[in-house]
């Protein structure tokens, strides 16, 4: 799978020859970091991240065959949280923020 992940990375850079792949297991899981060079990683991850999702779509297709499980990281990103997750912190902090405001206009609040 790591072959796979290589050949399509460097299809898409400019400079195939700074592609560097490293892997790292976690019992079934295996998480393939990839770095490539400043220039290119806006090609990797594509406008609104269209690219580098198309490869995990690829990649969550290809996890039954082995029995692994396989995810890609692009450099040193950190994948916001979902969009349901915003919207259920968004609503919380609202209802918070509410309860909050009414409490102190009845005098509750000591």
């Amino acid at each position: 799978m790591k072959q796979v992940i290589e050949l399509i990375v460097k299809s898409l850079v400019e400079n195939p020859d700074k592609v560097v792949l490293e892997d790292s297991v976690d019992g079934d899981n295996v998480t393939v970091k990839v770095k490539v060079a400043d220039g290119d990683m806006g090609r990797v991850i594509g406008k609104g991240g269209a690219t580098v999702t198309a490869i995990r779509t690829i990649l969550k297709n290809c996890n039954s065959r082995d029995g692994k499980r396989y995810f890609i990281q692009i450099g040193d990103e950190v994948r916001a949280p979902r969009k349901e997750v915003q919207n259920a912190s968004y609503w919380l902090n609202l209802h918070i923020h509410y309860y909050e405001r009414r409490k102190i206009k009845n005098g509750k609040e000591k």
